[in-house]
């Protein structure tokens, strides 16, 4: 009987743990600061999202985010933590190259793993176009 509890709970935290990934947005209309819409690059769907922390940076339009969402409650989610900001310069490069490297590593990895990988690149191509823009 135990053994059947602990098990029931380890499956429930395995498919949360699978629901709090970190995810690459694009942030779409902003209502203020602190409620905006944002595109789920890689299922490519719209999330209504509301920051609670009054210290994050509040992310421009048109910028490439990176964040894990939870649910609020009535299709509105909040990030557990503020957003990672990619250089708002590099944001054409990142577009143009994320689906290659999402469909690239999400053919042999499991989320967590292509989420690792397609950091990796994205950071890479947010430090060359860094670099050339500095020339």
């Amino acid at each position: 009987m135990e053994e059947d509890v602990r098990e029931l709970i380890n499956n429930e935290v395995d498919r949360d743990d699978q629901k709090a990934i970190p995810i690459f947005y694009y942030v779409g209309h902003k209502f203020n600061d602190r409620v905006f819409v944002v595109v789920d690059m890689a299922e490519e769907k719209t999330l209504d999202v509301m920051v609670c922390d009054p210290l994050a940076i509040a992310p421009k339009t048109g910028e490439i985010v990176m964040g894990t969402l939870l649910p609020l409650g009535d299709e509105l989610y909040f990030p557990i933590m503020d957003f990672y900001h990619f250089d708002f310069e590099a944001r054409e490069e990142l577009a143009r190259y994320f689906h290659y490297y999402y469909d690239k590593y999400s053919k042999s990895s499991n989320v967590h793993e292509t989420f690792i990988h397609v950091l990796s690149s994205m950071l890479q191509i947010e430090r060359l176009a860094q670099r050339i823009s500095k020339q």
